[in-house]
């Protein structure tokens, strides 16, 4: 339940439970293999965040750790008070963004490239974060 904003029940204001059912499986997703190609699997772990911008040098900073961004939808737990509707939809178009770009990329590239469940979970969990952000699931929309 919501009164003024802030959190009364089980979920915080303005954090359906597909959003964060969706929260969930994208980071799940991160630990798990994304690509396997040559007998080799990666995780989000293991691929360079820059491997996304094409003429950038593969390294520095893996995806996965944009894909734990949407652990901060659990934020509201602490704050008891919503987080703005654009950043949740930032955090599930940036997953969707990471993890279509490597399949395209990776496949692109060399296809003989299997995808990976990881990929499909990330894929999948933003799926539902962006239901959650279009109010399914959500008990404080009358």
């Amino acid at each position: 339940m919501n009164q003024g904003g802030r959190q009364v029940g089980l979920l915080p204001a303005g954090v359906g439970f597909y959003g964060l059912l969706g929260a969930v499986v994208v980071v799940v997703g991160a630990f798990l293999p994304w690509l396997t190609t040559g007998g080799r699997s990666l995780s989000a772990w293991d691929i360079p965040l820059l491997a996304i911008i094409p003429g950038a040098p593969a390294q520095g900073v893996p995806i996965a750790v944009v894909l734990l961004l949407p652990v901060s939808l659990l934020l509201p737990y602490l704050i008891r008070r919503a987080l703005p509707s654009i950043l949740r939809i930032l955090l599930a178009a940036v997953t969707v963004n990471a993890a279509g770009s490597i399949v395209v990329i990776a496949i692109r590239n060399r296809p003989s490239t299997a995808v990976g469940l990881g990929v499909m979970l990330t894929l999948a969990g933003a799926v539902l974060m962006v239901l959650g952000e279009a109010g399914f699931g959500r008990r404080d929309q009358v």
